[in-house]
């Protein structure tokens, strides 16, 4: 039985991993957006490139809401809310980012291509920090049934017991 000291301190740890992940997500998208900005001058891509790399994550709230009816920024940002459900991430999908890439190749598009790069790198930074290298592809996720212990089985979950 996990006690409540110990279960604060596993919410408290896992909520500063997950702010500090959206940081980085943040600077790297300012990043690819100076360089976009540098070699293009335009404001619409650079505004592309640091929507399309942080605002990915919109795709957690429905996974959030999945299984929760109020919302908590405490319990979001701590990502507990997950070990009772389902991980669907719509929007981190490798198969998303292909058909972005075609389409932008397809239409000529510089601000559908850069959409889909700066996808691209988000994706890929989570992917480097997960164990199960197909996580961010849809159909691995849907064959495994979104079974968030099948998809991340290096997550450190809470005691049954303890989860909220």
């Amino acid at each position: 039985m996990i006690t409540s000291k110990d279960r604060s301190a596993f919410i408290r740890r896992r909520t500063v991993k997950n702010l500090l992940d959206i940081a980085a997500h943040v600077c790297i998208a300012l990043a690819l957006s100076f360089l976009v900005w540098k070699r293009s001058g335009s404001l619409a891509h650079v505004l592309i490139v640091i929507c399309a790399g942080v605002l990915i994550d919109v795709d957690h709230f429905v996974d959030y809401l999945s299984v929760q009816r109020r919302f908590d920024l405490t319990l979001f940002f701590s990502t507990t809310y997950i070990e009772k459900g389902k991980v669907y991430l719509f929007l981190h999908s490798w198969e998303l980012i292909a058909l972005l890439f075609l389409l932008g190749f397809w239409l000529h598009s510089a601000g559908v291509f850069l959409c889909a790069f700066s996808l691209a790198v988000h994706v890929a930074v989570d992917n480097l920090q997960r164990r199960q290298p197909f996580v961010y592809f849809f159909i691995f996720r849907l064959i495994n049934k979104f079974d968030v212990r099948k998809l991340f089985p290096d997550a450190e979950f809470l005691p049954e017991e303890s989860r909220p």
